[in-house]
């Protein structure tokens, strides 16, 4: 028995390995932050109440209850000021938690990075045990970014002014720098004025306030100061300080003094000038400089400064002497490349001079407007995608695609237009807050086009305005069609009291356009439509016509006159219906003959032997004798099995049927007539003669076959394949094949012997499914029809093994054949001990 036992165990001992184990950590903390992840903030001194989110990550099946943050030695605190802050679980889902804390930094916090732990509780949401984990995370914060004073210098942004001792009152413009991507609120400068140079309070402290400063753009502010004789020539530094407002509320101050530099120019005056430079983009262009002097002077050097993207070609420059009042003029020739932006770009331009025995350096400030030949334009004009417009069509909508070819987004887009007579636009102007580079915006505007409205290809003004002082005129063009023409024909009909007539209407599309969801109703006084065909079809192509075939009765009562049949023609032209309404007269002739004749069926299929029933009845009360009856008919067109008829005699109401068989010659659809000449004699009167016109439709039939059906697993999905036939004689139309609710394929026509096939892609779950495949058609009639074809599968996809917590196939095979060895091993064994 132990020997047993110690062979069950080694063989277990061999199975045991083979079945893996997997291990995670509970809980994991992903992320962490200021602000949300969707909208993040960068935490400074002072911040108050801000949030701090923890993102952290749980397996199935657990919990977090609550977080917090051991903030001791640090410079942030809880909302409510301790220094240990506690966080709840503001959105979670099954495996992932958000942990939002509010934290307060204080005003005199270094900015820096601080490492805090971070223990996070949660919970077996089964058992309710309730464990934690400790992660130390780092919590930033922020250095304040002040604005910067980028720029001094004297006049303003049109005019450059080389101030000088005494001059008096000049502007001198600062130019203010946002280095943030968030604006700021409120802010003051104070700059600090060189001794004999005053505010103009006499004071030697400016102040400028800017009420906002937009994010990453600079602000030009002029403010008059007075230059006094008590300034002498020379750069001095302004100190100045800066304080703000930022986009959340708090105010910063700088502690501590900045400085740039100015330059006080003795009375001793250069005059230079230049006008801006105006050019396109891969563009040589020339910057003029003009320069006179008020005393003798040298012009050593004249040094313009471009744009990095700007190309210098060549220049007349030469060092000169120049006496008071004399000019000189320089000329640089430059090349804008392609890829220049158009914007202004400014160029400072340094000239290095002697006057009075000094070596001087002044700047003078130019630009260059770098500009397109492209502007804003309406670049399509269209209707809406389902709706094509004509005369008294009433309101639809127009969209209007508004294209910026500009390489800079155009601002304050205002567009305004004029279209034809009998088209008014319902909205009198678009306005648009702004369009991006290279970018363009479809706008819908409501437009009546009334009766009086022309058709064709018709132009409309339209003017844009945008970024407050740019205009632009353009054209473009809208399209109206005529409405469709859409007609009925008929022929006058005749028919005889009793008697039955095969009436085809005939449905005319004159234009150029697909009419859609042709509709026809009838509407007879006296008369009544025994059949009629489908009264629907999808629609009717451009200069052609579909019949359709009506069998109307005239009571044996109903006395002689002309009755109108009316026909209701409804179709959409686009999306509009149209209704028209037309009147066919129909004559009914007084009949005094006794019998009926009539066919029991009046559609015969061409190329087909049809069976034919002729029915002849004695309406009379008495015994009918010697009936003879004559078919006449076009023999190229049908062939009958027989074309005469004697009847000895037909008692009173009887109804003798004879069969007849048809064959249609012509292979298509018509009305063939049958004249048929009726002989018989009332008792012992004179022979009686009449005459009644019997009509057939001949038409193709439709047979569909579905074949040769089958399925397979192709790529996780169930593939059904077939074939569909059509073993009649005729197109079928409008062929539709779906497979149960989950698919379904339009086909359209299927000619006679043109074998179709088709193929259906299934995502299903495993499991015996009962396909049924149903084709839907219709015949040349418009006569609705299908057939089906149902088979069983079942479907089973190949076991894969993705996840490392799930035994392999392989493995579970190994396992049954280990435990098969195992049994074959203790069942010797056994045997062997009972011997």
């Amino acid at each position: 028995m132990i020997k047993k036992l110690i062979i069950v165990l080694l063989l277990l001992s061999l199975i045991l390995p083979i079945i893996p184990v997997n291990s995670q950590s509970t809980v994991v903390i992903s992320s962490w932050g200021w602000g949300t992840p969707q909208n993040p903030i960068r935490a400074h001194p002072g911040y108050n109440d801000t949030p701090f989110y923890v993102i952290a990550s749980q397996q199935v099946g657990y919990q977090i209850v609550y977080a917090y943050l051991i903030l001791s030695g640090t410079p942030i605190t809880s909302e409510g000021g301790s220094s240990i802050a506690y966080g709840s679980v503001s959105s979670s889902s099954l495996t992932t938690s958000q942990i939002t804390f509010f934290l307060n930094v204080n005003d005199n916090a270094e900015p820096g990075t601080y490492n805090v732990p971070l223990v996070v509780v949660y919970q077996n949401a089964v058992t309710g045990a309730e464990s934690q984990i400790i992660q130390e995370i780092t919590i930033p914060i922020y250095n304040v970014a002040f604005p910067v004073l980028d720029q001094v210098f004297w006049g303003t942004t049109q005019q450059l002014i080389f101030a000088q001792v005494g001059e008096g009152l000049l502007p001198l413009t600062l130019s203010v720098f946002n280095p943030t991507t968030e604006p700021m609120l409120n802010v003051t400068l104070n700059v600090f004025l060189p001794k004999g140079i005053f505010s103009q309070t006499g004071s030697r402290e400016l102040t400028v306030t800017i009420p906002a400063l937009p994010a990453g753009e600079p602000i030009f502010v002029s403010s008059i100061v007075n230059v006094s004789n008590l300034v002498k020539p020379g750069v001095y530094t302004l100190n100045y300080s800066f304080s703000f407002t930022n986009f959340l509320g708090y105010f910063y101050k700088q502690s501590s003094n900045k400085s740039i530099n100015i330059t006080i120019y003795p009375q001793a005056r250069i005059n230079i000038y230049s006008d801006p430079i105006q050019s396109t983009p891969d563009n040589i262009t020339t910057l003029i400089i003009g320069i006179s002097t008020n005393v003798s002077s040298f012009i050593i050097s004249v040094k313009p400064e471009l744009p990095s993207n700007f190309l210098p070609i060549s220049s007349n420059f030469t060092p000169i002497s120049l006496s008071p009042g004399e000019k000189v003029i320089y000329t640089f020739k430059i090349y804008i490349p392609q890829g220049v932006i158009p914007s202004m770009y400014p160029i400072p331009i340094e000239i290095n001079y002697t006057a009075l025995d000094q070596k001087l350096t002044v700047a003078y400030l130019t630009y260059a407007n770098i500009y397109y030949n492209e502007t804003p334009r309406i670049v399509e004009a269209i209707w809406n995608t389902t709706i094509t417009p004509f005369p008294g069509i009433g309101t639809i909508p127009l969209t209007l695609v508004i294209y910026n070819p500009l390489p800079i987004p155009i601002t304050g887009v205002n567009i305004t237009y004029t279209f034809p007579n009998g088209i008014f636009p319902l909205q009198p102007f678009i306005f648009l807050p702004g369009i991006p580079q290279y970018s363009s915006i479809p706008i819908t505007i409501p437009v009546e086009i009334t009766p009086n409205s022309s058709v064709g290809v018709l132009n409309f003004t339209y003017k844009i305005s945008y970024n407050q002082d740019k205009t632009v005129d353009g054209v473009n063009n809208i399209y109206v069609l005529p409405p469709a023409p859409v007609i009925i024909e008929a022929n006058q009909t005749v028919i005889g009291n009793g008697e039955y007539a095969l009436v085809p209407i005939k449905v005319v599309n004159l234009g150029v356009e697909y009419v859609y969801n042709v509709n026809l109703i009838t509407l007879t006084q006296g008369l009544e439509v025994i059949t009629s065909v489908n009264n629907t079809i999808p629609f009717v192509k451009p200069n052609s016509s579909v019949t359709f075939y009506y069998t109307l009765y005239a009571p044996q009562g109903l006395p002689p006159a002309v009755y109108p049949l009316v026909i209701k023609l409804s179709y959409t032209y686009f999306t509009n219906e149209i209704v028209r309404t037309f009147t066919i007269p129909v004559l009914v002739t007084s009949s005094q003959s006794p019998i009926l004749i009539s066919f029991l069926k009046t559609t015969v299929y061409y190329n087909t032997n049809n069976t034919e029933i002729l029915a002849i009845q004695n309406l009379a009360n008495f015994t009918i004798y010697n009936i003879r009856l004559d078919l006449n008919y076009p023999s190229q067109e049908i062939y009958l099995s027989q074309n005469q008829l004697y009847i000895p005699y037909l008692p009173s109401h009887f109804i003798y049927t004879v069969p007849l068989y048809i064959i249609p010659q012509i292979p298509q659809t018509t009305s063939i007539p049958i004249v048929v000449t009726l002989n018989y004699v009332l008792g012992q009167g004179s022979p009686q003669t009449y005459q009644y016109q019997l009509n057939l439709l001949s038409t193709g039939f439709v047979k569909m076959e579905i074949t040769q059906v089958s399925a397979q697993i192709v790529n996780n999905t169930v593939v059904i394949n077939g074939l569909l036939i059509n073993t009649g004689s005729q197109n079928a139309q409008y062929v539709t094949i779906s497979i149960n609710n989950y698919s379904s394929i339009y086909i359209g026509n299927v000619p006679p012997n043109s074998p179709t096939p088709f193929s259906f892609t299934l995502a299903l779950s495993p499991g015996l499914y009962k396909f049924n495949i149903t084709a839907n058609y219709e015949n040349e009639l418009y006569q609705p029809n299908m057939t089906f074809y149902t088979f069983s599968y079942v479907v089973s996809y190949p076991t894969s093994t993705n996840s490392q917590d799930k035994i392999s196939v392989t493995s579970i095979l190994l396992i049954a054949v280990i435990i098969i060895l195992i049994i074959i091993i203790i069942y010797l064994s056994l045997r062997g001990l009972r011997k």
